[in-house]
Order: structure tokens, then sequence, then C-alpha cells
């Protein structure tokens, strides 16, 4: 055989085996299937592993409610699913934004903050609104209001006893969380009188509970200890109310028993 012959042949043959297209781009149907199989089970296979397990919860910061009642919160948001198939019991998988939206659903927080700690812990750091005044209800359970007159929180009676509780002549038609109970500008000037009272540290005058009138009458009701009633209107200058009080107290009161003083009308005060 020629020389140019047997060198043409091999020059084909090796042609054909480097021009010749890889096993899995001649089956795409088949390759796609593997890769698809590869990534979705390397994906369940990360899923699995206990590494990235929910063991721990760490809880900080001051509120009402129990930490179980915050941990059990979130054990009930690790059992809702992630993407319609993943629980989110993995520290992968646990939906932090979801969850700070379901807490949001029931308190209102001054600071929120929920992060993850390699391998497999949750941090929550939460700290309830400290409500301005608590609202009695029915139950052993009271309702927080906030600085903007807002039904913040519930408390439990026993964590109730440091504020001033609030009472209605009618009860709110529409009392629920989140709710606006009282104009801001009302729980303001509440504050400011509760305030006033109690930096004079007089126990004759220290504020018990304060009695909402019916709308449209603006008035409000501070009983002081020992029965005695302070009659204010909310809608007026509140720190004249306040001057008139004092001014009243210390030259004629102060020394003397009385059961009723109105400051509505700053300019004349009535007392009994």
């Amino acid at each position: 055989m020629q020389r140019g012959s047997i060198e043409k042949r091999y020059f084909k043959a090796s042609y054909a085996q480097v021009g010749r297209a890889p096993w899995l781009f001649r089956h795409p149907k088949l390759a796609g299937f593997l890769t698809l199989f590869l990534i979705g089970g390397g994906v369940y296979l990360l899923y699995g592993l206990p590494y990235w397990q929910i063991k721990k919860i760490q809880i900080s910061g001051e509120r009402a409610f129990a930490n179980e009642t915050l941990r059990t919160a979130t054990l009930n948001q690790m059992q809702a699913r992630w993407l319609w198939f993943f629980k989110q019991n993995k520290l992968w998988t646990f939906d932090t934004k979801a969850f700070a939206r379901r807490l949001k659903e029931k308190w209102i927080f001054s600071e929120l903050k929920i992060s993850k700690r390699m391998p497999d812990t949750i941090i929550l750091k939460v700290t309830e609104e400290r409500p301005a005044f608590v609202l009695k209800t029915n139950s052993e359970t009271l309702v927080g209001i906030n600085n903007f007159g807002i039904a913040s929180n519930l408390i439990p009676a026993e964590s109730a006893k440091e504020f001033i509780p609030l009472e209605f002549e009618t009860w709110p038609p529409d009392l629920a969380l989140g709710k606006e109970v009282l104009f801001k500008n009302d729980i303001l000037a509440l504050k400011d009188f509760v305030n006033a009272l109690n930096q004079r540290k007089e126990n004759r005058i220290s504020p018990q509970s304060i009695l909402i009138k019916t709308s449209p009458d603006r008035t409000a009701i501070i009983k002081l200890a020992g029965e005695r009633e302070l009659k204010i209107d909310r809608s007026a200058n509140i720190q004249k109310q306040i001057n008139a009080f004092f001014l009243a107290y210390d030259q004629k009161l102060s020394s003397k028993n009385f059961e009723y003083i109105d400051v509505t009308v700053p300019d004349r005060v009535y007392y009994k």
C-alpha cells in the first residue's frame, strides 16, 4: 500500500475521533434528567442532614409574656412549609421575615431581631413596646395601650401592677390589638398629669386608675388614693390644669380631706 493512502486513512480516523460530540450532548434528554436528578438529590440530601436541624432557640429582651410563649411560636413556625415542600425546621429553610410578620400580628415591639447562628441556633432579641396604660377587661388579661393610643399587647394581671389602669364609662366598640382606643393627644395629656402627680411622691394624691368619660364628653376622672377624684379635660391645655390643681392643693387642700376636685376650668377650680 502506498504511503499517501495510509496517511489519508489515518487522518480521516483521527478526525472522526477528535470531532465526535461527547455522549451527553448526543443524548440531551437523558443528560437533562440526570442533571435534575443530581441537583434534586443533592438538595434533598442537604436538607436531610441533621447538621442543619434547629436545636436551640436563644431568647433575650423584655416582654410581658413568658419565654415559653415565644418558644412555642418559634416551634409553630418550624412546622410551616418553605417553597411548599420543605419544613422550616432547618436553619437554611427557616423564614425569618415570615416569622417576624407572624409575631407582629400578636404583639407590638420596640425591638424585634431574628437571626441565625451556625449550625443549629435561632436567636430572638425581642423587646415588647412598653404600654403607657393598661385597659381593664372582663378577664384576667389586660390590654396594653401604647403612646399612640393603640391597643398594643396583652398583659397578664400579675405583670400589670406597675401601670395605671384605664376604665371606660362605655366599653370601646372595636377593641382589638392594633386598633386605636384613644387619640394620641389624649394619651399624652393623661401621661403628663399622671407623671406630675407621681413626681410629688405624696401617697394621698397618687393616681390609682383613670375613668374615661363617654364621647362626646372629653373629660376624664383620675382616681386618687383614698377614693379621691380629680376631674380633667382631655381637650384643654393640660399644663394649665396641672398648675391649677397644685396651686389649689398646696394652698388649701394639702392638709385637708377632700373628696373631689375639678380643674377642667383652671381659672375656677371647684373642690369639695
